[in-house]
């Protein structure tokens, strides 16, 4: 059970896939392959990775990321990731993300589920509800493709940025808490 997006070809712009992009105040939000922008946004995955390995592990922060890519990109190769992105309309720089794995639910017989797998805005751009508008426009695009359950992490409660209120005030109910135990080498 996978979703299906088809490609759009815009010449000069990023490959964008599925609905059309939406401009917003100089911004642009669209769908992209990950495959096809996980080059340009690196630099925001290793941001993003500074701001949430030293609150989850016993890593510290600084260094380059040690992120192993296989198991995205084989799951964008199977139809089974949805990647959302928030760029500049001038020049396309990638300023956010908002990543989902798409699985079949165990519990919700028959239903895909959109798990969120990373979720992340440039600090210089976290005012003014893009945040918001990213959610608005992801889960517009859910809805368009069949997903009916949409699952957001918080990891407030391991020291990042909660979630909490704003997926509440979105009409999220909170199903879960999740624990991680890290083990030695």
């Amino acid at each position: 059970m996978t979703a299906t997006h088809a490609t759009a070809t815009n010449e000069g712009l990023p490959n964008y896939v599925g609905t059309h992009p939406i401009e917003y105040k100089g911004m642009v939000f669209g769908i992209e392959r990950f495959t096809a922008m996980l080059p340009e946004f690196m630099p925001l995955f290793n941001e993003h990775w500074q701001d949430i390995i030293p609150k989850y592990t016993s890593e510290e922060g600084g260094g380059e990321m040690k992120a192993y890519w296989g198991p995205a990109l084989a799951n964008d190769a199977q139809g089974n990731m949805i990647t959302v992105t928030l760029r500049t309309l001038y020049n396309y720089t990638p300023l956010g993300y908002l990543l989902f794995i798409m699985s079949p639910s165990m519990h919700l017989i028959g239903n895909i589920v959109a798990v969120e797998s990373g979720f992340y805005v440039d600090p210089a751009y976290r005012k003014g509800m893009l945040a918001i508008k990213l959610m608005n426009y992801a889960e517009k695009y859910l809805q368009e493709i069949g997903i009916r359950h949409v699952m957001m992490h918080d990891f407030g409660p391991a020291g990042g940025t909660s979630l909490a209120k704003l997926c509440e005030r979105r009409g999220y109910t909170h199903v879960s808490q999740i624990y991680m135990k890290e083990f030695g080498e």
